[in-house]
C-alpha cells in the first residue's frame, strides 16, 4: 500500500493515535485493507499526516497486539487474514439487568454498621501510618499467619487494660472481618456441633455460621440475657453471646447470668461460649464492664471483637482470642495460610 489518508480531528476527545487505530481497524474489517497488504512505514505515514512517528507506532502496535497486523523485522507491517468478524460497537453492550442507581443518602443514618466519618482523625492516621511504615518496612510482607506480632501484642495489652481479658499473643488470630473469622472458627469445632444464638440476635453472625454448614437454634432472651435453662434443653454445645452490649437491645448481662453460662460451658466436653464484645468501647455512663472471658477458668470462652466501630469498617480488622485447647487445631489447619490483614 502506498499511503493512508485519514482526517485526524484535533477537537475530538480521542488522541491522534486512537483515531488512527480506529480508522485502520475499520479498513481491515471492511476489506479496504486486505490480508497480506503492507502498510506504509511509520516514518512515511507520520510525515504524510503531519504527526509524530510515536503516534503511528502506537496505533500499529495496538493492531499487532489485537492480531490485525504482523510486524516483520526490517520489512514493515502486514495485514493478517481475518475470519468474518462484526466491527466493534462504539457503545458498550447493555446489561440484561441494568444496575440499580444508588439512592440518595438519607438525612439521618441509623444503620448499625455506620460510623461518623467527620470524627475520623485523618491527620493523626496519616502521620502514624507513615511513621510506622518507615520504621517497620517488614510490615509490607505477608507477615505471620495469625497476624503481625506487634499488632497481636498491642491487642493483648489493650484488651487486658480495658476489658479484663487474659491472653497471650499466641492466642490471638487477626482476620478480615468477623464473618471471616467465624467461618475459620467453625472449622476448628466438631462438625456435628449445634450452635445457639440469642433471639433476637446478630443476624450477620448467624449468616456466617450457617454459610459454614452448621446448624443454629435460637434461644430467647430473658431479663438477664440468654436463658440458661432453655440453652441446656436445646442440646447446643456452643452459644454465641453479646454480653457487654446485647445486639440489638443494648442490654448488659448481669454478673449472675455470666456465672451461670460459664458453669454451663464447663459442665460438658466441647462446650464453648463465643463472646462477641460488640460495641463494648462505647457507653453513656458507668464503669466499663469486664469481659466474660476474664472470668473463664476452664478455657471455654472464645473472645472476639473488631475495630469497625472504634476506627472504621473499611479497614476490615477483627480478632479472635482462642482458648489454649483450640490452638493445636488452628495451627494444624491454618499455619500455612497467609493472614488476611
Amino acid at each position: 500500500m502506498g499511503i493512508v489518508t485519514v482526517r485526524l480531528d484535533p477537537d475530538r476527545s480521542q488522541p491522534y493515535y486512537f483515531q488512527l487505530y480506529r480508522y485502520l481497524l475499520q479498513e481491515i474489517q471492511s476489506g479496504g485493507l486486505t490480508a497480506g497488504e503492507k502498510l506504509p512505514s511509520k516514518r512515511a505515514l507520520a510525515q504524510h499526516l503531519s504527526i509524530s512517528v510515536n503516534t503511528v507506532d502506537t496505533a500499529y502496535q495496538m493492531l499487532v497486539t489485537e492480531g490485525y497486523l504482523r510486524a516483520a523485522d526490517r520489512s514493515g507491517f502486514y495485514v493478517l487474514p481475518l475470519a468474518q468478524l462484526e466491527p466493534p460497537s462504539e457503545n458498550p453492550p447493555s446489561l440484561a439487568e441494568p444496575e440499580a442507581q444508588e439512592p440518595a443518602p438519607p438525612p439521618f443514618d441509623c444503620a448499625a454498621g455506620s460510623v461518623d466519618t467527620t470524627a475520623f482523625p485523618f491527620d493523626t492516621w496519616a502521620r502514624l501510618s507513615r511513621g510506622v511504615m518507615y520504621r517497620q518496612p517488614q510490615l509490607l510482607h505477608h507477615g505471620h499467619p495469625q497476624g503481625d506480632l506487634c499488632l497481636r501484642q498491642a491487642l493483648c495489652r489493650y484488651l487486658h487494660q480495658f476489658r479484663g481479658v487474659r491472653c497471650a499473643p499466641e492466642q490471638v488470630i487477626v482476620g478480615a472481618g468477623m464473618e471471616y473469622l467465624l467461618m475459620v472458627l467453625c472449622r476448628l469445632l466438631p462438625e456435628n456441633i449445634l450452635f445457639a444464638m440469642e433471639e433476637p440476635g446478630y443476624p450477620k453472625a448467624a449468616q456466617a455460621i450457617r454459610a459454614s454448614g452448621r446448624q443454629l437454634v435460637p434461644i430467647p432472651l430473658e431479663e438477664g440475657g440468654m436463658s440458661v435453662r432453655l440453652l441446656e434443653q436445646s442440646g447446643a454445645q456452643c452459644a454465641y453471646l453479646t454480653p457487654s452490649h446485647q445486639f440489638p437491645t443494648g442490654a448488659v448481662m448481669p454478673a449472675g447470668r455470666r456465672g451461670q453460662l460459664l458453669q454451663w460451658a464447663a459442665a460438658g466436653p466441647d462446650r464453648y461460649l463465643i463472646e462477641d464484645d460488640y460495641d463494648s468501647e462505647f457507653r453513656y455512663s458507668g464503669r466499663p464492664i469486664p469481659a466474660l472471658q476474664g472470668g473463664d477458668r476452664h478455657g471455654r470462652v472464645i473472645y472476639c471483637g473488631t475495630f469497625s466501630r472504634s476506627v472504621a469498617p473499611s479497614i476490615r480488622i477483627a480478632y479472635l482470642v482462642l482458648p489454649a485447647g483450640l490452638l493445636p487445631r488452628y495451627r494444624q489447619q491454618f499455619s500455612l495460610q497467609s493472614s488476611t490483614v
